[in-house]
């Protein structure tokens, strides 16, 4: 039985991982046995991980706008995005 090294693990551990085959499928293909990857696989799961390896992956939503809603007597209703300034704000008042 060959002995691997950490860096082999390592190795086949990635190649694994990155050929998305049954771990039966892809031990078959690159002569390995389905235990010693399994054993390997399985003390990688209990290894520390190393979070310099990680990217934080942020949602890519926009935050809900705010409104501004003037409703008149007659009726009508009038809907401001609220990042309009005060100024600009006014300006539309005065002119209805």
């Amino acid at each position: 039985m060959k002995r691997y090294t950490e860096a082999e693990r390592r190795s086949w551990i990635d190649q694994y991982r990155a050929s998305g085959l049954p771990v039966s499928q892809f031990c078959a293909d690159n002569g390995l046995s389905t235990g010693n990857m399994y054993n390997w696989l399985s003390k990688q799961k209990d290894a520390p991980i190393n979070k310099s390896n990680f990217v934080q992956l942020l949602p890519k939503v926009k935050p809900e706008q705010a409104w501004y809603i003037i409703q008149y007597p007659n009726g009508v209703e009038v809907r401001i995005m609220s990042k309009i300034t005060n100024k600009e704000l006014l300006e539309l008042i005065s002119a209805c």
